[in-house]
C-alpha cells in the first residue's frame, strides 16, 4: 500500500450493534478496501437514530517500517499493526464493538428464511463460515451475521452482516474470486474477507427469533452425519461459546435456557458442504413450519 491522502477519507456510518460506526484514514487503498470488504454493513436509509456514534481511525506510518495504528474515538486500540493485519484488526474492533451491545453474544454464524434463524455455532475452523456462506447463495437464506450471534431480550439475532472469511480452499473461493470486486488479500495474510452481497446472498435486515441451533463439526472427507442434541447437551454447548455468560450471570444465563428450550438443536458432522446445508434448509424449514 503506497497511496497516502489525509484523515478526511471516511468509510460509513456502518451500522453495528446499537451504533453507527464511521472509519476514518488517511490511506486512499484502505478506504477503497474497507468501503468494499463492510459494504453490508452500510446503514439502511431509514433506519432509526442510533444510540451513539463510534469513530475509528486507522493511521499508516511513514516508516521504514511500515505499520498501522487504529484508535477507537481517539483511545489506542493497536499503535504497531503490519499491513496484512490491519484489516483483520479492524474487523475484530467491529465484533468487539458488536458483542457490547447486547449482554449475550455467541461465538456463531447465523442465517433466516423467513421468521426463522438458524444459529451455526462453533470455534475456528468448524466449518460455520463456510455453511453459512453456502445456505445464503444456494438456498437463498438471509445472511444475518458470522463469528459473532448478537442475541436480544426476545430472543432474536440482531443482524451484524459481517464479512466472511473465505480461506483459500474454502468451497466458496471460487465464488469468490469471480465475483469480489476488491482483492483484499494485501490486508489480509491467510483469508480473504468478502461480503456476503458480493456473492449473490440476501443480506437480513430484520432482528428473527432463533428457530434452530446447529453445531457443525468439519472433517475433510467425511461422511455427513446429524445428531439431535437434548437440553442438557445443547446448554453446555452453547454455554461453552457464549463468553458473556461468566460476566453478566443470570441474564445470560435465562436468555439460553429459553433458546435452548424453544428451538431444535443438532450436531452436524461434514466433509461436503452442500450436504450439510441440505440438512440445516430441511430442519429449518420445518421449525418455520411448527
Amino acid at each position: 500500500m503506497t497511496e497516502r491522502g489525509s484523515m478526511s477519507l471516511e468509510v460509513g456510518p456502518l451500522r453495528v450493534g446499537d451504533s453507527d460506526v464511521f472509519l476514518r484514514t488517511d490511506s486512499l487503498d484502505f478506504e477503497r478496501t474497507a468501503r468494499s470488504v463492510f459494504a453490508d454493513l452500510t446503514t439502511p436509509d431509514g433506519a432509526a437514530t442510533p444510540d451513539r456514534t463510534v469513530r475509528f481511525d486507522a493511521t499508516r506510518s511513514v516508516g521504514p517500517p511500515v505499520t498501522w495504528s487504529i484508535r477507537r474515538d481517539g483511545e489506542p486500540c493497536e499503535m504497531e499493526l503490519m499491513d496484512e493485519a490491519v484489516l483483520v484488526h479492524q474487523q475484530w474492533e467491529l465484533n468487539r464493538l458488536a458483542i457490547e451491545s447486547q449482554p449475550v453474544a455467541i461465538h456463531s454464524a447465523a442465517v433466516a428464511r423467513g421468521s426463522r434463524a438458524a444459529l451455526l455455532m462453533g470455534a475456528s475452523h468448524s466449518g460455520k463460515t463456510t455453511l453459512a456462506g453456502w445456505l445464503a447463495v444456494h438456498h437463498e437464506m438471509e445472511y444475518l451475521t458470522d463469528e459473532v450471534a448478537v442475541i436480544d431480550d426476545e430472543g432474536r439475532v440482531i443482524p451484524f452482516p459481517r464479512p466472511l472469511g473465505v480461506r483459500s480452499d474454502s468451497p466458496l473461493a471460487r465464488l469468490a474470486t469471480e465475483r469480489a470486486p476488491v482483492d483484499s488479500s494485501g490486508h489480509v495474510a491467510y483469508e480473504r474477507l468478502v461480503p456476503a452481497g458480493v456473492l449473490g446472498a440476501r443480506v437480513g435486515t430484520r432482528p428473527t427469533p432463533v428457530g434452530l441451533l446447529v453445531f457443525p463439526t468439519y472433517r475433510s472427507l467425511a461422511e455427513s452425519s446429524v445428531q439431535q442434541l437434548d437440553h442438557a447437551d445443547a446448554f453446555e454447548r452453547i454455554a461453552a461459546l457464549t463468553p458473556g455468560l461468566g460476566t453478566h450471570g443470570r441474564i445470560v444465563f435465562d436468555r439460553l435456557c429459553r433458546m435452548v428450550e424453544d428451538a431444535r438443536a443438532l450436531a452436524v458432522t461434514y466433509g461436503d458442504v452442500g450436504d450439510a446445508a441440505r440438512v440445516v434448509s430441511d430442519a429449518l424449514d420445518r421449525s418455520v413450519d411448527t
